[in-house]
């Protein structure tokens, strides 16, 4: 699973926060224009997930790389590299 985090001073109300990958594709809806860090999440059936992993492919946090999203812009193009 994919999330959206966002980053900002002030709270705003948030739409679809994640999404499930699918042949290593995957669409985040509805985000107010702001920053955002994003995380992939594993999610393993009969076996332990892994460790959370921000982008562009860091376990650090304060290493992410944050994605500026505009209003009504489709960002792409974002690949996660996962060891």
């Amino acid at each position: 699973m994919i999330t959206a985090q966002y980053v900002g001073p002030e709270t705003v109300p948030m739409g679809s926060l994640g999404s499930y990958v699918k042949d290593g594709r995957f669409e985040i809806l509805r985000l107010p224009p702001g920053r955002y860090r994003l995380m992939f999440v594993p999610i393993a059936a009969n076996r332990p997930a892994g460790p959370d992993v921000y982008y562009p492919g860091t376990p650090s946090q304060s290493a992410a790389t944050l994605i500026e999203v505009g209003e009504g812009e489709h960002v792409d193009g974002l690949l996660f590299t996962i060891f």
